[in-house]
């Protein structure tokens, strides 16, 4: 729909006399922006006057930037559902800007002529937001199609000038001749002055409005940049205004809102009609009628709800689909859904859900640790906690009970009653390795959610050898025929118990194991880890005996219950014939920088040393022995005794070894000083003739240890409980540190000695440590951690320090760990709490907040300093009032600020923060302080009166009441000033004492009310008007209820010369001024109005009659005056008016509705010159003209 608004006699402002016909239409809600650039009429002296409405409550309006005013609803009276009041601040004819934080309305009302006797008249013009400027218009003068012309013409064009301040160079406007248009840039055709500059920038730009005097034609306007065009025009007391046109986004014949299809299920969720997501449809189907989707959106009064919907392009697409889903469906929930089309047709659907509350009890359970392959059972049960029977219907695990977690014999479906539970069994099988989480679900057929999470962890038994297939264990050459034995190690390396039951091999009977390996059965299995823990070990022996020369490989394999990584040991040798054979030597892993240097091995025989031996049936001869081969480059930690170029040259018999021959071997030594692989090859010079080698290897090992590597303490208030935190100490697991070994950690110590102190003992930083709960020295396997307590404790009251120290580890690990350790700790001097505080007072009225300042110190507070308020309405607050502290605030004690409050806007809450120092010390405290600016809007309203005149003299003196006509019932007024307005050709006020006579009526009167000794009379005889002004005074606040009589004046009435044509004077009832801003008094005119019977005597002589006719008798008339007999042929509005030569209605002798018959009338010339005039009858449709001369 359209909708326009207007008046058919406005008054603008409302105190003028001369009204006009006004009217324009009104922008959708949907179209209203928040900037308005509000142009003036060059003409007029005064500003023009402007109504804004708000679409949203509660929105600030603000005039050239600055916050004007606040509108509190949208819609209703003045002052609180719109502002009316000149544009401009000053009341001077100036550019404006208004602007919102919500979208508003802003209309333009131009000034009667009375307003500054410029020639005008009123009229309403709608002001269109930035948003709706456009870059191109048409529009024609009044006069261009051949009406009747106004004198006066223009357009004022708003619009944005260019970076350097001027008119853009395409702002051209065209006039149509003959079918075209003729274009000329405006600075060209009327000027390159840019006008008024709106004080303020708009996103940045700054903008003007030119004003253009047209002829009468047919006109464009044109830009590349967005601009607003409004026509205007003049003639004497006429006048006419509005916007050439706006950018109206929808400008379709869209009647019909969008279609929302869907189906509400039992979850609170929607689906569409047919399965899938719902979707909404805008109608009509007609491509060129609907508008298309605009907007989806829940209302705010929805709750607990989500609202979803596929992306659209607003004005384009029809159809999208949404979803609708319940946040908590454990609490009711409602959603209003808008579904709006870009026309601002809207559908609004209602989707409520009721919430089923049923739980399972106790909270989360934890399985701890079994065994790969146990089971366990847990009791939980399942609660009905709402008011209505459930029968559930869904019990199970998210993960489907894949033999991890399973309910024990489900029970479903069974019913529950209100309050009632039900009993379950779950069972964990501990089949996954680590830890296993699920959730488990309880719901019925309409909502079903997972509730508790389940958690079980499982231990897995892991088996290790020391000779995997990447590093067999290696025999090395061996004579055919002899024997070499070697040590390989079985590891347990799981956090639970390893059970081996078996050991198969190895598969060539050249390699013999020791008996033990053979030993192994299911019946009687090797048991390590028997406690849990990783890194327990078993050392088995092999004995190589090759009977060919030839390379020799077999494996030795592990079944345990362990199912990863590697349980075969790989076995290597190579049997040669004759000479010399060497075994090669394999440390294992050996721990780097051992605190103790390693002894020999008590194996030296087969590992610490290197035996060349003969095994061929002559002499072998031993030259020299050097190392061929470094193959990490860190050899260097195999040393030999002897050194091996120390090593005498040796004649080894048949049978013999090196050592048989020297007295010793050759022993070797491994001292890793770094993590990792170590390798060398050792190379026998012999007489053979053929090389022979021994490969030496080994792994350094350490572990790594860490410590939790900051710790913040408080800060902490001196002299009152420690803060207390915990640190970790960590051994690094194989998975973290492929190098790891045991940690024996003997202590843990300040980097700088004294700094930490040890159980409860504070060191000289105020720190401590639980040192006895460690059992320090301890061994920690690599995974494992220990925790303990650490305390920052600052004994002395008053004391603002900060400490720092570091606590660093003593163990065998590669590097020692540090945790540094920061606490703080401020004075316990003084400390307050500031409680909010809040009040309500009338706008411009004070009201002092209590504010409570409670000291939570340890010491009184001496000085107590105001620093500032901040916030959005810090002016309103003044500081307080009774400071400085007249004595200190003890410990624990409490002190009273008293903060004045002044509101000066209506509304709130208006807040701030309080700032508050103490002791000159720099912190600051803060509280908020928030209250209400009370204002209430009153209504007096003029009674209108109809006073009756005796022929020929004036009428009794009658008192004009004012009456209340909305309440009072706050605030505190107790004088009020107002103004009455008179026409002085028609009413006098009744005098004594030279003063007007002021009744004060109801309750004002009872409550003792006075007029003041302040009363004014003044007439303006250019102006026709008399004007009274007084004050009422009372010493309790003023309180009215609509109806009450207030105050009157007594007024008297005598004809006028000349009547208003609706027979009516308006007595203008005005407020100067009110002693208190809680209250505003807002006035309504009255109707005075003159008896036209009475007045003029008119006497009904005859019943009947059948003709019009009018006599006068004598004709001239003299002083005396003269009887007017007249005739009225049938019922019918009847005048009788003396008419001037020049038109004018000197005196109206009867107005009404008269009955057939004759009349009569005394006609008395009081006041009226001589000379010659006409005695105008109109009743019906007769009219009859008598001339008639007046002589005095």
């Amino acid at each position: 729909m359209a909708v326009l608004s207007g008046n058919q006699c406005a008054n603008v402002p409302t105190d003028l006399r001369w009204c006009d016909f006004i009217d324009d239409m009104e922008i959708p809600t949907d179209m209203w922006g928040k900037v308005y650039l509000v142009p003036r009429v060059p003409t007029r002296r005064y500003a023009p006057m402007v109504k804004i409405f708000a679409k949203e409550p509660q929105t600030q309006v603000f005039r050239n930037g600055s916050y004007w005013r606040n509108i509190q609803t949208k819609g209703g009276v003045e002052g609180v559902g719109f502002i009316y009041d000149r544009a401009s601040a000053s009341g001077n004819n100036e550019v404006t800007m208004f602007s919102g934080d919500k979208p508003i309305a802003v209309t333009f009302f131009n000034t009667g002529q009375e307003d500054d006797g410029v020639v005008s008249d009123p009229f309403q013009m709608t002001i269109y937001p930035i948003e709706q400027y456009q870059r191109e218009v048409i529009f024609c003068t009044p006069g261009s199609q051949g009406v009747p012309s106004f004198d006066q013409n223009y357009v004022a064009v708003v619009y944005p000038l260019t970076d350097q301040g001027t008119m853009p160079p395409d702002l051209e406007i065209g006039q149509v001749v003959g079918g075209q248009v003729q274009w000329q840039p405006i600075s060209a055709a009327f000027g390159p002055n840019v006008g008024d500059i709106f004080p303020v920038p708009v996103n940045g730009k700054r903008y003007a409005v030119k004003v253009l005097r047209l002829n009468d034609a047919v006109y464009r306007i044109r830009c590349s940049q967005p601009f607003a065009a409004y026509s205007f025009g003049f003639s004497n007391y006429d006048s006419y205004g509005h916007p050439t046109s706006a950018a109206f986004k929808v400008q379709l014949p869209d009647t019909i809102p969008p279609r929302p299809r869907y189906v509400v299920n039992c979850d609170g969720t929607v689906s569409g009609v047919n399965g899938g997501d719902p979707d909404v449809t805008d109608y009509p189907d007609d491509d060129n009628i609907r508008s298309n989707l605009g907007e989806i959106y829940l209302d705010p009064a929805s709750k607990n709800y989500t609202l979803d919907y596929d992306p659209f392009e607003v004005g384009t697409t029809r159809t999208t689909r949404w979803r609708l889903t319940v946040d908590n469906p454990d609490q009711d929930a409602i959603a209003y859904v808008v579904f709006r089309d870009r026309a601002g047709n809207d559908t609004v659907i209602t989707v409520e859900y009721k919430a089923r509350k049923i739980t399972i009890q106790p909270s989360d359970v934890d399985f701890g640790m079994l065994r790969k392959g146990y089971v366990a059972t847990r009791t939980l049960d399942v609660v009905n906690e709402g008011t209505a029977p459930i029968r559930v219907t869904r019990l199970q695990f998210k993960n489907g009970e894949q033999g991890v977690f399973e309910i024990v014999n489900n029970p479903i479906p069974f019913d529950l009653q209100p309050q009632e539970r039900r009993q379950i069994t779950i069972r964990y099988t501990a089949t996954n390795d680590g830890v296993v989480r699920d959730s488990i679900g309880v719901g019925d057929e309409c909502v079903f959610r997972y509730r508790r999470l389940v958690v079980g962890q499982t231990g897995e038994p892991v088996i290790d050898v020391s000779h995997p297939a990447a590093r067999p264990l290696d025999f090395g050459d061996v004579g055919v025929g002899t024997s070499q034995t070697r040590t390989f190690t079985v590891f347990s390396r799981g956090t639970v118990r390893l059970t081996i039951t078996r050991a198969t091999g190895p598969t060539d009977p050249a390699f013999v194991p020791e008996a033990a390996v053979g030993q192994i059965s299911p019946a009687a299995p090797l048991i390590l880890s028997e406690q849990g823990g990783a890194n327990d070990s078993r050392n088995f022996t092999v004995t190589f005996t090759p009977t060919a020369e030839q390379v020799y490989t077999a494996t030795i394999t592990f079944s345990s219950d362990a199912n990863r990584i590697d349980s075969v040991v790989y076995l290597r040798g190579r049997g040669v014939k004759p000479g010399l054979s060497v075994a090669p030597l394999d440390f294992g892993e050996k721990r780097i920088n051992p605190t103790q240097p390693y002894p020999y091995l008590s194996d030296w025989q087969t590992i610490a040393m290197l035996d060349p031996r003969n095994d061929g049936t002559q002499d072998v001869t031993i030259r020299g022995v050097t190392v061929s081969n470094d193959t990490y480059g860190n050899g260097t930690a195999f040393t030999f005794d002897p050194p091996l170029n120390q090593v005498p040259v040796v004649d080894i018999p048949p049978g013999q070894s090196y050592s048989s021959v020297v007295g010793r071997p050759i022993y070797v030594y491994f001292a890793p000083q770094a993590v990792g692989p170590h390798e060398i090859t050792v190379s026998f010079d012999n007489s053979t003739g053929e090389p022979r080698t021994a490969t030496i290897r080994g792994i350094g090992i350490a572990p790594r240890v860490t410590i939790t590597p900051t710790v913040t303490f408080g800060p902490i208030e001196a002299g009152t409980a420690p803060d207390v935190k915990q640190v970790t100490v960590t051994n690094l697991s194989r998975q973290d540190w492929q190098y790891a070994d045991t940690l024996h950690l003997r202590d843990l110590v300040p980097e700088v000695p004294l700094t930490i102190g040890a159980d409860g003992t504070y060191g000289t930083e105020n720190f401590t440590f639980d040192r006895q709960s460690l059992n320090l020295p301890r061994t920690l396997l690599p995974g494992q951690s220990v925790t303990f307590d650490a305390s920052y404790f600052v004994a002395v009251p008053g004391t603002n320090v900060t400490n720092t120290a570091t606590l660093v580890t003593v163990s065998d690990a590669l590097e020692e760990a540090r945790s540094v350790w920061n606490g703080s700790a401020y004075s316990g001097v003084a400390r307050i709490d500031v409680a909010p505080a809040s009040g309500d007072v009338c706008v411009g009225s004070t009201t002092n907040l209590t504010v409570r300042v409670t000291n939570t110190g340890d010491v009184p507070v001496t000085a107590l300093t105001f620093v500032r308020f901040t916030g959005p309405a810090a002016s309103m607050f003044s500081p307080p009032t009774n400071l400085p502290l007249p004595n200190p605030i003890p410990k624990g004690g409490t002190y009273d600020l008293i903060v004045p409050f002044t509101p000066s806007i209506p509304g709130g809450p208006h807040t701030a923060q309080i700032v508050l120092r103490i002791n000159n010390e720099p912190t600051e405290y803060t509280a908020t302080l928030s209250g209400n600016g009370l204002q209430q809007t009153a209504v007096i309203a003029t009674i209108s009166e109809t006073f009756d005149i005796p022929q020929g003299s004036e009428s009794l003196p009658k008192l004009v009441r004012f009456q209340a006509a909305q309440p009072v019932t706050m605030g505190n007024v107790t004088s009020f000033r107002m103004r009455v307005t008179f026409n002085i050709s028609a009413f006098a006020p009744i005098l004594q004492n030279g003063q007007p006579v002021i009744r004060v009526l109801g309750p004002l009167a009872a409550a003792g009310w006075t007029v003041g000794n302040d009363v004014t009379v003044s007439y303006d005889a250019a102006t026709s008007q008399g004007t009274i002004e007084f004050s009422l005074n009372g010493t309790t606040p003023l309180r009215m209820q609509a109806g009450d009589d207030l105050f009157g004046i007594e007024l008297t009435a005598t004809m006028p010369s000349v009547q208003p044509t609706d027979g009516g004077f308006v007595v203008k009832l005005e407020t100067v001024s009110v002693n208190d801003q809680c209250v505003v008094i807002q006035t309504r005119d009255g109707i005075m109005r003159i008896n036209p019977v009475c007045a003029f005597n008119l006497r009904f002589v005859k019943i009947t009659t059948t003709s019009f006719n009018v006599r006068v008798n004598p004709n001239p008339i003299n002083g005396t005056g003269a009887d007017i007999r007249f005739g009225v042929g049938y019922d019918a509005p009847t005048t009788l008016e003396l008419i001037s030569t020049s038109g004018d209605v000197v005196a109206t002798l009867v107005r009404g509705e008269l009955k057939a018959g004759e009349y009569t009338v005394r006609f008395v010339p009081n006041g009226i010159a001589s000379g010659s005039y006409m005695l105008r009858m109109r009743s019906g449709d007769y009219t009859e003209t008598v001339p008639i001369i007046i002589e005095k």
